[in-house]
């Protein structure tokens, strides 16, 4: 079961973060810096599997991003 409900304001940081597989890392951390969004954690290597790194939206949203080896 899912509940929802509806908040006035959430506290940038206090939500899930998505993680979603891309083919180029570099290049969408670019363009959301180049887009109003930033880079929370640089492109980091996971031993064996790929690289993820971390990115906000220009509202502050944190979304994950997945890069397979």
């Amino acid at each position: 079961m899912v509940g929802l409900r509806k908040v006035d304001q959430v506290a940038q940081g206090d939500t899930t973060v998505f993680h979603v597989n891309m083919p180029d890392i570099d290049s969408i951390l670019k363009k959301a810096k180049d887009n109003g969004g930033s880079v929370k954690r640089t492109k980091t290597v996971i031993p064996a599997m790929g690289w993820y790194a971390l990115m906000n939206d220009p509202d502050g949203n944190t979304l994950g991003l997945y890069q397979k080896s």
